[in-house]
């Protein structure tokens, strides 16, 4: 059993791509609301009829008791849990899971000359480049912070005690990614759903140094602030379509192993290398990808494709390609002479 857990407020923009892009991969859901207005309940019996919806018992974002909020509900589930928020898209097989494991992030973010968005289509097949955990881009103490530092979330088998927001360090490397899209200002639905956020942070969340980034350091964060923070986003982001991609391929290669599902040679060999050569991402030199879930079952294609009939017929042509390949140069201007 696998399952993905989630609290909103007043979420109908979001919600959509959020459910379709992950009702498939969970067996179940669970959404804590925190008493919407909007069309949010509506939108998960339309698109997850089977989720559960539980009314939030506390009014507010408030971190620690919503962690605590969140313990509680996870502890009454059995099987593979992950909690993220309306913003964080999981790319990733999470029935594959068999131990906790911590997945990075990356945010993107809408750049001058993407095409207007679709919202028909999934943000990562429209939104090609974001920002990686880095402190540089929180620029100084007095703009609330954009993205920093190297945390993840947690996909998991049992419960446990969260860390203050949910918030992990990385741990070893993992084939998972999350991108957040918190700060993909793509239309004003967008802007809208980040500014109401925070009438839903207590005045005392600011007092403890929390929420600053939802509130803009409790001074009441307004469109102009939203605006500002996208042109430091730009400025900072980078192509992230190779991590999205390989990302991808990873989810994709685990549910073929899992449901047994024929894998080509090409997928078998890129797989096949990124174990042997630890897949590094372009452009992401943060993160890498380990493919440690595949050791076993990539060495069983291997040894079926090597024992098959194309892989004999071709060894010795690969053999004599790869001997001169190796063979000393000077060698063979001698024998050409």
């Amino acid at each position: 059993m696998t399952t993905l857990i989630t609290h909103i407020y007043n979420e109908e923009f979001l919600l959509p791509f959020w459910i379709k892009h992950h009702v498939e991969n969970f067996s179940d859901g669970i959404v804590i609301d925190f008493h919407s207005s909007d069309r949010s309940l509506e939108i998960i019996e339309e698109f997850a009829p089977h989720w559960k919806v539980i009314k939030s018992p506390i009014q507010y974002f408030e971190a620690e008791t919503l962690d605590r909020l969140i313990e509680s509900v996870e502890s009454t589930i059995l099987g593979v849990r992950i909690c993220l928020n309306v913003t964080e898209f999981l790319i990733g097989d999470a029935a594959s899971v068999t131990k906790q494991q911590i997945i990075p992030q990356v945010s993107l973010i809408n750049m001058p000359n993407d095409l207007q968005f679709d919202p028909g289509i999934p943000f990562h097949s429209q939104r090609k480049f974001g920002l990686i955990p880095n402190n540089k881009t929180n620029g100084n103490k007095n703009r609330f912070p954009i993205f920093s530092g190297a945390t993840g979330r947690s996909i998991h088998l049992k419960s446990l005690k969260y860390p203050l927001g949910r918030h992990f360090d990385l741990m070893e490397p993992n084939e998972m990614l999350i991108y957040r899209v918190s700060d993909c200002f793509v239309n004003d639905e967008m802007i809208k759903r980040r500014l109401q956020i925070q009438s839903k942070i207590p005045k005392s969340e600011h007092k403890k140094g929390r929420g600053d980034h939802h509130t803009n350091s409790g001074r009441g964060l307004v469109k102009k602030d939203l605006i500002d923070l996208e042109k430091i986003a730009q400025e900072n982001a980078i192509n992230l379509s190779g991590t999205l991609d390989q990302a991808i391929f990873f989810q994709d290669f685990h549910k073929k192993i899992r449901t047994a599902t024929p894998i080509s040679i090409s997928d078998h060999q890129l797989a096949w290398t990124a174990v042997k050569n630890n897949f590094e991402i372009e452009g992401v030199p943060t993160f890498n990808f380990n493919t440690l879930f595949g050791y076993r079952e990539i060495n069983t294609l291997r040894e079926q494709y090597e024992n098959s009939v194309s892989w004999r017929i071709m060894k010795p042509i690969r053999f004599f390609g790869n001997f001169i390949r190796k063979f000393p140069a000077k060698v063979l201007l001698k024998l050409s002479n």
